[in-house]
């Protein structure tokens, strides 16, 4: 390609967003030869640039998908890519997302979901009303939080979130952030219309309509080797740029997918990271985790106790159970996760040392962290569990649990109990009924106990 076609192309590239040239380079790799070469030679000739981000994505393209995978995947793949990322965050490709004064370019939905073409629409879609000091979009940026004034906010009052310490001894504590109610129910709403029509991976289990735990643990049932990797902090460590492609992929303009990342993140107020708790005992090792902890939380971040932040992170995660997933079928394995909980198995006893290294890799390529300290690697002479269940042969809920249930119900039923609470009744039902699904015998012992429970009147 001469200079001037060159500068040309490039002048055209910075008129456009990240998902248009993601689509754009998508078109281009489908359009021939399934290698790497090729395939760089088609995307440098697709944008006129190209570079050391450009080859390892194409590297990374042909060693997780074998073959061409569905272009809406591929677009995904791209978006959240760690060098396109950083090809957008260093400046390598001046999108507009990084540059406000360039047009917005209207890209075209992949998925069925809430049309908002304008901030008009987005207000009308939430339902907001002008009050008699601010317009309707002075409103909606407060609730987005456009400036930051929750970070540096210091009336509860005024704050969009409740923040909660949870202390968990010598663990890290977690922090609970939960919505204030108008704010909850946009982001509810945001949940049903946008976030439940965008397809995750096959591999993900939590937080998905159709999957549970049960179906999670149910595909490591009876293998020879399971070994479970756990991500350190998940919900915190997804970036806001990495949540903006998403919204972006879905066919929103910057500016109104700026304002519904505004409405799913948040950044905590200092005075409540000045509040947090110290694990007991606290060690000097654990210093250095907890400051990046709270250097999270003070950053834009998905709350904890949000509706949106399961859909998101997931969604977010996609590239990494892409190349997880190509992994595991390479190497005979399955692999499935349910929030930061991955799981692999399989028969080969052989894959411990290279996986370890993999996942390690990636996790760390798609800006996760992995808390090695709950790494296991359960073979199968040992109790092998996942996500609490059993998996030695068939899913089944541990002796220790089915136990102190039993225990629990005998009590009751012998003593019999002065409190009334419908809440004590819903959750013995639901523990029994949680038993019920993976054995049918140990759930008629326990329903025959909580049959003889005399509950009080009233």
């Amino acid at each position: 390609m001469d200079q001037g076609r060159r500068n040309t192309r490039v002048a055209e590239i910075r008129r456009h967003t990240p998902s248009f040239v993601a689509r754009r380079l998508a078109q281009a790799f489908l359009s021939g030869p399934w290698h790497q070469r090729p395939l760089m030679a088609r995307g440098d000739q697709a944008l006129g640039t190209g570079g050391q981000w450009l080859a390892a994505l194409t590297f990374d393209l042909v060693q997780h998908y074998r073959k061409r995978p569905p272009i809406d995947r591929l677009e995904l793949f791209i978006v959240g890519h760690r060098a396109f990322v950083e090809a957008c965050e260093r400046g390598y490709l001046p999108f507009s997302l990084l540059n406000p004064n360039s047009p917005s370019v209207e890209v075209a939905p992949r998925w069925v979901v809430q049309p908002l073409s304008t901030v008009s629409d987005l207000i009308a879609w939430l339902g907001i009303e002008a009050s008699e000091s601010s317009p309707a979009e002075n409103v909606l940026r407060w609730f987005a939080d456009t400036k930051g004034l929750e970070r540096f906010g210091k009336e509860r009052r005024l704050r969009h979130y409740s923040h909660r310490w949870i202390e968990r001894g010598d663990k890290l504590p977690r922090l609970l952030e939960a919505p204030k109610s108008r704010l909850k129910a946009m982001q509810r709403k945001l949940l049903h219309d946008i976030l439940d029509h965008i397809p995750v991976h096959p591999a993900a289990h939590g937080f998905v309509k159709g999957r549970s735990v049960a179906t999670h643990a149910a595909l490591h049932a009876g293998r020879s080797l399971v070994i479970r990797f756990d991500l350190e902090t998940f919900f915190t460590t997804v970036s806001a740029f990495r949540a903006h492609s998403i919204f972006r992929a879905a066919g929103y303009s910057d500016e109104v997918s700026g304002l519904l990342l505004g409405l799913c993140t948040t950044q905590t107020p200092t005075a409540v990271l000045r509040a947090a708790p110290y694990p007991k005992p606290f060690t000097s090792e654990q210093s250095p985790t907890r400051f990046a902890m709270l250097q999270r939380l003070a950053e834009w971040h998905l709350p904890q106790g949000a509706p949106t932040s399961p859909a998101l992170a997931n969604l977010a995660a996609f590239e990494l159970d892409a190349r997880l997933s190509a992994f595991a079928e390479w190497r005979g394995l399955t692999y499935s996760r349910y929030a930061d909980d991955l799981v692999f198995s399989g028969d080969d006893t052989r894959s411990v040392g290279a996986l370890t290294n993999f996942v390690a890799m990636v996790v760390r390529d798609e800006g996760f962290r992995l808390n090695r300290a709950k790494t296991r690697v359960m073979r199968k002479h040992q109790r092998q569990t996942v996500t609490g269940i059993v998996v030695n042969h068939v899913p089944s809920v541990s002796r220790a649990d089915f136990d102190l249930l039993r225990a629990t119900l005998r009590r009751l039923a012998t003593k019999g109990t002065d409190e009334v609470a419908p809440e004590l009744r819903a959750t013995l039902r639901g523990r029994i009924a949680w038993i019920a699904r993976f054995s049918e015998a140990r759930a008629r012992k326990l329903e025959q106990l909580f049959s003889r429970i005399v509950w009080p009147a009233g």
